[in-house]
């Protein structure tokens, strides 16, 4: 069985190697603990968060328009119910079986 916390740290150093191969991020090691690293936006991320920060902001208020503020309220908490539910769910040979705590 593959370790879900750790297949959670792979993909999140993969997600940071591509930010930072695309300089979307910088990561250097903390002065006080080198094991320890620092992550933080570079110039050319917030860029780009500027320039997609104006459509994002259009789409989610056309998306709250269509759909309603109050039921995209509730699709928002039902999902994070959902993935709160999902935590101890593991996947074994293609099959999903849940691990309860």
């Amino acid at each position: 069985m593959a370790d879900p916390a750790r297949a959670g740290l792979d993909r999140y150093d993969r997600s940071l190697r591509d930010l930072e191969a695309r300089r979307l991020i910088e990561r250097r090691a903390e002065k006080a603990d080198l094991r320890r690293g620092v992550v933080s936006i570079s110039a050319k991320g917030l860029k780009l968060i500027e320039a997609v920060a104006l459509s994002s902001e259009a789409i989610y208020a056309a998306i709250t328009r269509r759909y309603g503020a109050r039921k995209l309220a509730e699709l928002q908490d039902m999902l994070h119910a959902l993935e709160g539910s999902l935590s101890g769910l593991q996947i074994v040979g293609g099959n999903a079986e849940a691990e309860f705590e």
